[in-house]
């Protein structure tokens, strides 16, 4: 009996210990075809299409938005002018964790846009929510692919 209630005691131990991780790192990878982030990709080319600099910082996440006006200066300054014609999604992954920290989201997008004077540009955006806040921790427009 005694053996037994040891057995018990250690493997509820160790569940207990190992509980707080479980569901950590968990990707995606059952078929995703769609990125949340989507609608949330368009707004921020919009508004550095339209010089908005301080609503496309509202976008950025709180905890990269205080480095971030840089980067964005220098994406408005691109983008100033040329509306989003068409944004075709190129692929999309999305990570999951939880543990002592709290639930963490993240999704990674890569995006196609045709912008109105016929060039075409990909993007690159990471979209996080967490405990802190929702929002971009990368957004990039890459040029010349090959």
């Amino acid at each position: 009996m005694k053996k037994l209630l040891c057995l018990l005691l250690t493997a509820a131990l160790l569940l207990t210990l190992t509980a707080c991780n479980f569901t950590s790192n968990f990707h995606d990878n059952l078929g995703v075809t769609e990125a949340q982030c989507t609608g949330q990709v368009e707004e921020m080319l919009q508004e550095l299409a339209e010089a908005d600099l301080a609503a496309a910082l509202e976008k950025m996440h709180p905890g990269v938005a205080d480095r971030a006006e840089n980067g964005l200066e220098q994406l408005r300054d691109y983008m100033e002018g040329r509306k989003v014609l068409k944004l075709n999604l190129q692929g999309v992954s999305r990570n999951t964790s939880s543990g002592s920290a709290g639930k963490v989201e993240q999704e990674s997008a890569a995006f196609q846009a045709v912008l109105s004077d016929g060039t075409i540009i990909y993007i690159s955006a990471v979209y996080r929510t967490d405990n802190d806040g929702a929002g971009f921790v990368s957004f990039q427009l890459v040029l010349g692919v090959v």
